[in-house]
């Protein structure tokens, strides 16, 4: 269990019901990550609006070593359709109603909460996505009668590329020796580049 775990009620009465929510969604997150300092949670409710009714706001402050992950959960309106007895085409807006339900709304900050912080632990362990930079080269050869041409790579290799593989059709205008980032793929006579760009 997250320590300390502090409840703010805004607006509403506390409850049992509510605080038992908040720990048992706090003790899955101690779960996702072991290092989290404090959690503060805040339930409000803005205001009751006559035709919307009660919606709840739910804000998840989480306390990490050297930093604080903010999550905010806030009823959104959407578009819904109105009557067919209406003759106009227009939409109203409704507030969403997984928002009326203090549990639903708790659950869903939750929800955002742990992504968040699942997303802090990957980039703490590195495991982030990096992306290979594209190959370069240079044209080798071209050939634009007959509608392709070759690429020399950094190491060596010598790859074929047709017509349609070059970004915005310029093949009569590549010159041997002009630089380019291009993407490869296996084929069944060797390597061939699928996207051809010049690299300016």
């Amino acid at each position: 269990m997250i320590l300390p775990l502090q409840i703010t009620y805004r607006n509403v009465d506390a409850s049992p019901e509510a605080e038992r929510w908040v720990q048992e969604e706090a003790a899955k997150l101690d779960h996702c990550y072991d290092r989290i300092t404090s959690c503060r949670v805040l339930i409000e409710v803005p205001h009751a609006h006559r035709v919307w009714g009660k919606t709840y706001n739910v804000r998840v402050d989480l306390g990490l070593p050297g930093k604080e992950l903010v999550v905010k959960h806030e009823a959104t309106l959407r578009a819904a359709p109105r009557r067919s007895s209406d003759k106009r085409p227009a939409k109203a807006l409704n507030r969403e109603d997984r928002a009326k339900d203090l549990h639903l709304a708790i659950q869903d900050a939750f929800k955002a909460a742990k992504r968040r912080l699942q997303d802090y632990a990957r980039k703490q362990r590195g495991n982030v996505k990096s992306h290979e930079p594209e190959p370069r080269g240079y044209v080798s050869r071209v050939f634009p009668e007959q509608d392709f041409g070759f690429l020399a790579t950094a190491d060596g290799r010598e790859i074929y590329f047709h017509r349609n593989a070059v970004i915005d059709d310029d093949l009569e205008h590549l010159q041997v020796g002009v630089p380019v980032v291009f993407s490869e793929e296996p084929g069944e006579q060797g390597s061939h580049a699928t996207i051809v760009k010049v690299n300016s």
